[in-house]
């Protein structure tokens, strides 16, 4: 009877550990120099923190995300702090002082010191000089923003809308432009 319900307990610990092979390839924490001198290699996932020192790739990163140049190939979510943020889908605020390059959709806020560009997103785009995406909703603010489709306003010294803009139905227009 011990034998039985050892062998069942086994079982168990065994089946509940299964389904968790998809997470083996997260860890909690990543510490790096330059790709591939990390902890975690760049084809595993961040679950937790990342802190990289000059450059660090991961297939996804949650919540922390540190260092100089940041570059994830999945998904990314929460808050990242760098120079330069790289990545595919990002959710929440990404703050780098060069800018950022997503090549999926944001959904929060970019903030980068020269300039943004997603494919997509939803939030806020903020920089000194240029943001960018091909379909935006939200709010653009820099010195020269662009985007094909806009739901929402720009707000710079040339706003482009290329397809759209409220303003007399002109693409380009100064200051402002918007289209809801």
């Amino acid at each position: 009877m011990k034998r039985l319900g050892l062998l069942m307990a086994l079982a168990l610990t065994t089946a509940a550990a299964l389904p968790a092979t998809a997470e083996a390839q997260t860890k909690p924490i990543q510490l790096g120099l330059v790709t591939p001198l990390q902890i975690i290699p760049q084809d595993q996932s961040v679950g937790v923190v990342r802190f990289c020192l000059i450059y660090c790739a991961n297939e996804d990163v949650k919540y922390v995300d540190i260092g100089l140049v940041l570059k994830t190939t999945g998904q990314q979510s929460i808050f990242q702090l760098g120079g330069v943020g790289l990545g595919h889908d990002f959710k929440g605020f990404q703050w780098n002082w060069a800018g950022a390059y997503n090549t999926g959709d944001l959904t929060g806020v970019q903030l980068g010191g020269l300039g943004n560009y997603t494919v997509s997103g939803t939030g806020v785009q903020w920089s000194g000089i240029f943001n960018g995406a091909e379909s935006f909703g939200g709010l653009q603010v820099a010195l020269v923003n662009y985007t094909k489709t806009l739901q929402g306003l720009q707000v710079g010294i040339i706003n482009i809308i290329s397809e759209g803009g409220d303003i007399f139905g002109l693409p380009i227009f100064p200051f402002v432009n918007f289209d809801f």
